[in-house]
């Protein structure tokens, strides 16, 4: 990671905002339902060479793709891990009944039913990681988007163990320390490739500042 020492380096927090097809199309991927893989690729491969050239634009070092590819920051994982089955469609949202989504129902009241509509997963097997090749196509991808412009370094955000365990429930490991660690130990796979790419890898985990 460049420091800065003659200036500030900026950056942002990772997703940034899609257009209203894009939110759409990935609403439907996060939800299983069926999709035109190949208009997907056409729309994300846009809506990445969009987010970077706005980046550049507005004077951001340290440059990332948006997450445009991804139905979701920790759902997105479903395509890049075995050892999950599809949970029951009642499945309760880890969000449903928070303090922050009851302080503020009005607000949260569209995204609470769209997140409830997602597909949601369940361990039931030994976790492993079979998403090298869609972590390498993203970072491909990024990598296109900035041939020949400028810019300081590249990050590339991927889902903490501990998020993605609260949000999808275990029923293989004997505990949640143990379903933890397992997804960490997946997930770990996506990080180094990552790294291994010349990339930062930013790991969203909430639970560090608690």
């Amino acid at each position: 990671m460049k420091r800065s020492i003659n200036r500030i380096l900026t950056t942002h927090v990772g997703s940034l905002p899609r257009s209203p097809d894009m939110i759409d199309l990935m609403r439907a991927v996060g939800r299983g339902e069926p999709f035109d893989a190949r208009r997907r690729d056409e729309m994300v491969k846009a809506a990445v060479f969009d987010a970077v050239a706005r980046q550049i634009d507005a004077g951001v070092d340290i440059v990332s793709d948006g997450e445009m590819g991804k139905p979701g920051f920790i759902n997105y994982a479903n395509d890049r891990l075995d050892g999950f089955e599809r949970a029951p469609a009642n499945t309760k949202s880890m969000w449903s009944g928070t303090r922050e989504t009851n302080a503020f129902p009005e607000f949260y009241e569209s995204e609470i039913k769209n997140i409830d509509r997602r597909l949601r997963m369940q361990c039931v097997a030994p976790i492993t990681y079979r998403g090298h090749a869609l972590i390498q196509e993203d970072i491909r991808l990024l990598k296109s988007a900035l041939a020949g412009k400028r810019y300081e370094d590249i990050f590339v955000p991927s889902v903490s163990p501990s998020l993605l365990a609260n949000y999808q429930r275990n029923l293989f490991y004997k505990t949640n320390e143990e379903y933890v660690f397992a997804v960490a130990e997946a997930m770990r796979e996506e990080y180094l490739a990552i790294v291994d790419a010349g990339c930062i890898v930013q790991i969203d985990e909430p639970g560090l500042l608690s």
